[in-house]
């Protein structure tokens, strides 16, 4: 590929020459947890500091984070649409991300509501804002637990959820459509998407230069992110025009209302990053439990300390005691249940032909010569014989992916 006078692989042919291994997406999904959880602890403890972290030079990076997680799920996300059939996608996505999720709120409920709630056990396991609290297994996100730290918010990280799932109606609903497989229309999408979110946001004087960005963002960082998944044959894999790229989100996540648009070279920057190949990192996997145990734990210390920890205190021990947490539920919840990934996907088949006699064989999304060459890549018999510890299926096995 021609890039002015420089030659360039396509982001496509760096992926397959690499078969996979490219260890920045496990760089990448560890890093933003990470990052997710240090801006948390600084909120709790040092409101000021962390109110200079989003309006100083560093907010546009503090801002990037989220929409950086969404355009990594949306890229690889997009590829199990293609290896599987619709009802196996929406299963392994239940799979991947429920359980874990579930333990979290369980033990939040059960564990440290019984044990800091002033109310009586009876009554407050009898109280309606208990009961509500499992809807966050299902997307309908409550933050608080009776009579538990007077009432303050225990899971802020599960604001993002939601619109995770609005991510995912998004993809099923452009795959029914046929949109996926159109990359023309599917760009043309993003970049109406990007334009209209910022006349709206300016419109409506949207707050853009805070901590959080808006919930659209992160559905259109997905969004970019299926996008250059379908353009990867096309997209030069260049260190200048990843470096244009950076330069070019940090400046538009600076200016009011630009996020949306900020988006589109961010989804360059976190790919390219992504398809490194890097030495490995030995607790990539860790990520998706990280970022859903960090808040209660970093809430609770910062609470039991009684306010006196500071963010460089506090963010060590979360970081620490995180991490123990996060390795349980991935030794014991996310890896075992990844290992049964082949029952599960034989258990939709069955159901499927049990529910649709006439059509046994489950239909799937149509692939390009480039998606299918993709594919092919990623089946290979070395690799499908180790489906639940090969390392790349961190980077391109969408059940694995936080």
């Amino acid at each position: 590929m021609k890039l002015g006078v420089f030659e360039a692989q396509s982001l496509d042919q760096v992926m397959a020459a690499r078969k996979g291994h490219t260890t920045g997406f496990d760089y990448l999904r560890i890093g933003l947890s990470l990052a997710v959880l240090f801006v948390h602890c600084l909120w709790i403890s040092d409101v000021a500091g962390w109110q200079w972290l989003w309006s100083s030079w560093t907010g546009p990076v503090e801002r990037s984070i989220l929409p950086a997680f969404f355009i990594l799920s949306g890229y690889l996300v997009v590829g199990s649409l293609f290896r599987n059939s619709m009802p196996q996608f929406v299963a392994l996505r239940v799979v991947r991300l429920v359980p874990a999720l579930a333990v979290e709120i369980v033990l939040t409920a059960l564990g440290l509501g019984l044990v800091f709630t002033t109310l009586s056990t009876s009554d407050y396991l009898r109280s309606p804002e208990f009961h509500a609290y499992f809807l966050n297994i299902i997307g309908y996100i409550h933050y608080t637990l009776p009579g538990v730290f007077g009432g303050q918010q225990l899971n802020v990280q599960l604001w993002t959820i939601p619109y995770e799932l609005e991510c995912y109606v998004l993809i099923v609903t452009l795959a029914l459509l046929g949109l996926v497989q159109r990359r023309k229309l599917l760009l043309s999408l993003l970049i109406f998407g990007a334009v209209a979110g910022a006349a709206l946001s300016y419109r409506n004087g949207w707050p853009t230069l805070q901590s959080v960005v808006s919930g659209r963002v992160l559905v259109l960082g997905f969004l970019a992110g299926m996008t250059i998944y379908q353009f990867r044959g096309r997209i030069p894999y260049n260190k200048y025009v990843f470096l244009a790229s950076c330069a070019a989100t940090y400046m538009l996540f600076a200016i009011p209302h630009m996020n949306f648009l900020g988006v589109i070279p961010l989804a360059y920057a976190t790919v390219y990053f992504g398809t490194l190949k890097l030495p490995k990192v030995p607790f990539g996997a860790l990520s998706y439990g990280v970022y859903l145990f960090h808040f209660p734990i970093a809430f609770t210390l910062y609470q039991v300390s009684g306010g006196a920890l500071a963010w460089w205190e506090l963010t060590p021990l979360v970081i620490a005691i995180t991490g123990l947490f996060a390795m349980g539920s991935w030794t014991l919840i996310e890896h075992p249940t990844l290992k049964r990934k082949k029952q599960v996907l034989a258990f939709v088949d069955r159901a499927m032909a049990t529910l649709m006699p006439r059509n046994r064989k489950a239909r799937q999304a149509p692939l390009s010569p480039s998606n299918a060459r993709w594919v092919a890549v990623m089946a290979a018999p070395a690799k499908a014989a180790n489906d639940a510890e090969s390392p790349a299926l961190h980077l391109v096995d969408t059940a694995d992916i936080a």
